[in-house]
């Protein structure tokens, strides 16, 4: 054991390297066998030619999504360069240079030490991020995909500059309230990183309605006017104890369905009430109250600040005092050194399978989740509340295609609306 511990401190980059090849096996591996599904799903359409108008679009919408994950694949092949750069040629080490010399340049307004330093490198290497990743995006979004697209170009690059804005801002936040910590306590502090950042999460999110109405304007969400709808969201909230003022109904869909729940309200997009009777519609209402009263997002940032905790405990046994890492990254070390976020970065970059397993199992528990929220709508309104869901997949040309098991629990933590129908039929 301690031969293998001393190896693995004398060869960090070695390691880094292994694991990002093997998640790029692993996620080629997944991406692949989605591809061949849809290549076997294809081969059976032209087998069959019943239903030529809907098997046409069902073709064309399978012809699309196979370019998406073919373009995937490509992105994955893109990604495990611009890591390997990163790995091999001391990236890291060279932002922070530049780093500190641009916190030397502004050492008129920012104090010049590691913190701040810390922060402008982070700020770089999302910039960074944005810029070799925005491109790809787009392509796959707007040119490969024949999916019908909700925003304009330039209203999608928008709101990914918004993003990167709100990215930076959040992690220079994080930063800093890390680095208050690590000064106030003796040990490393891990329980109080890992609670600070649940705080930081579920204040994010209780903060969207704020934000969603300083973005979009004070007329964005009204509420629900008098009406059949408004007597059936009263009968409801009385039934289930909530506030039906928390309903609100949007200029536009927040969601791609058109409905979305925050942890204190309700939207509903304008569009989607014609699409729905009284009761199908208070059934996805219902379903959006008990994903709120079920705290579903607060869970959510529970298991996250869990798999922070995990984190943040093998990093503080392995690498926390570890200098030897950062010599193996090309970066100088001293005795006033204190690179800790830089040694956190490259424990992600080392620690890769935490990257594959825990999101998988968090998918796995929230799909539990979502069947349990679909069951407490269906003992209420049961017909109406399948009709609904099936309304909802009508529209989509690839309802009749399910994803391959592996390849859809790791990139999403709710199972299709096909799949979600049938489990109600199933245990009704």
């Amino acid at each position: 054991m301690q031969f293998l511990v001393e190896f693995c401190k004398s060869h960090w980059k070695a390691i880094a390297t292994a694991f990002t090849i093997g998640k790029f096996l692993w996620e080629s591996y997944i991406n692949n066998r989605q591809l061949k599904k849809i290549q076997i799903t294809q081969i059976g359409l032209r087998q069959n030619n019943f239903d030529l108008l809907s098997n046409d679009k069902f073709k064309q919408s399978l012809f699309g999504l196979e370019n998406l994950v073919k373009l995937t694949i490509n992105k994955l092949g893109f990604d495990l360069i611009e890591n390997l750069l990163i790995i091999h040629f001391d990236v890291y080490s060279i932002l922070l240079e530049l780093s500190k010399k641009i916190n030397e340049s502004l050492s008129f307004i920012l104090p010049s030490n590691s913190y701040f330093q810390t922060i402008i490198f982070s700020i770089i290497s999302n910039i960074l991020i944005f810029c070799w990743g925005v491109p790809i995006q787009f392509y796959g979004k707007f040119i490969v995909s024949d999916f019908n697209q909700n925003e304009s170009p330039l209203e999608w690059f928008m709101i990914q500059i918004n993003l990167l804005v709100f990215k930076i801002f959040g992690d220079s936040i994080k930063i800093f309230g890390s680095s208050i910590l690590i000064n106030l306590v003796k040990n490393f502090p891990i329980l109080q990183i890992s609670i600070g950042f649940l705080i930081y999460s579920i204040l994010r999110i209780s903060l969207s309605p704020l934000f969603i109405s300083v973005i979009s304007g004070p007329n964005f969400l009204k509420h629900v006017p008098q009406s059949d709808l408004k007597d059936e969201i009263l009968k409801l909230c009385s039934k289930i104890g909530y506030d039906c003022n928390s309903i609100y109904i949007a200029d536009s869909a927040i969601s791609s369905m058109g409905f979305n729940y925050l942890p204190n309200m309700v939207t509903i997009n304008e569009g989607s009430i014609k699409s729905f009777t009284t009761k199908e519609l208070t059934s996805i209402i219902l379903q959006c109250i008990l994903q709120i009263k079920l705290n579903l997002h607060l869970e959510k940032q529970f298991i996250n600040s869990i798999i922070l905790y995990l984190e943040l405990f093998f990093f503080e046994k392995i690498l926390y005092k570890d200098n030897n890492v950062l010599k193996q990254f090309g970066f100088e070390v001293n005795e006033e050194s204190n690179l800790i976020f830089i040694k956190y970065l490259i424990f992600n970059k080392i620690f890769i399978p935490f990257d594959i397993i825990i999101p998988m199992i968090k998918n796995y528990l929230i799909r539990r989740k979502i069947h349990q929220v679909d069951q407490s709508t269906y003992e209420l309104y049961q017909h109406e509340f399948v009709t609904a869901m099936n309304k909802m997949n009508g529209n989509n040309p690839l309802k009749n295609f399910e994803n391959d098991s592996i390849y859809g629990l790791y990139y999403s933590g709710f199972p299709n609306l096909n799949r979600r129908i049938e489990f109600l039929k199933e245990n009704h």
